[in-house]
């Protein structure tokens, strides 16, 4: 069933995003070294981003199997003009107001998922939203899980031991 897909994804990927989102620091530290980390700042946007997109990552398939594959390029067209008029409009230079526009963009394609997902697979929209409130649910506690154990470490140039000991916990 498509609901159960969807809360698989969403079970599977909201809490790393979660993840992602609130140690972007350490990660861009760890992995591409301090003259990096003021990119860390478009990690959250970039990951709200995925959020929204593994979310109805599935309505393309389900779609492509009632016969109607075409009306993926619904989102698909609206999402990339967006992205493209957004990044123009807030781009100022910075590596976060791009990843703001991405962010936006994939936000504002919402509701025509939503309609596609209602329309033509028949998912009413209070059904979809009660599935995918449980895993909302467990990424919020996790990000408050996670929250006091960032607190315990210190700013140092250990960022792998950190990073190692968070997922552990996680």
């Amino acid at each position: 069933e498509l609901l159960r897909g969807y809360t698989m994804l969403a079970c599977l990927f909201w809490p790393a995003l979660v993840f992602t989102a609130m140690h972007s620091d350490d990660i861009i530290i760890a992995l591409y070294g301090l003259p990096w980390q003021e990119s860390s700042s478009a990690v959250p946007l970039l990951s709200l981003m995925m959020a929204v997109q593994c979310t109805f990552s599935l309505t393309a398939p389900a779609l492509a199997s009632i016969g109607r594959p075409y009306l993926t390029s619904i989102a698909l067209s609206a999402a990339v003009v967006l992205k493209i008029a957004l990044g123009l409009w807030l781009f100022d230079g910075t590596l976060t107001s791009f990843a703001l526009a991405f962010a936006v963009a994939e936000c504002l394609c919402i509701p025509i998922y939503v309609f596609l997902n209602y329309r033509y697979l028949n998912l009413s929209v209070v059904r979809w939203v009660s599935v995918l409130a449980r895993p909302a649910f467990f990424a919020g506690l996790f990000a408050l899980a996670l929250w006091p154990m960032d607190r315990l470490f210190d700013e140092s140039d250990h960022e792998w031991p950190q990073l190692i000991a968070l997922a552990m916990y996680a």
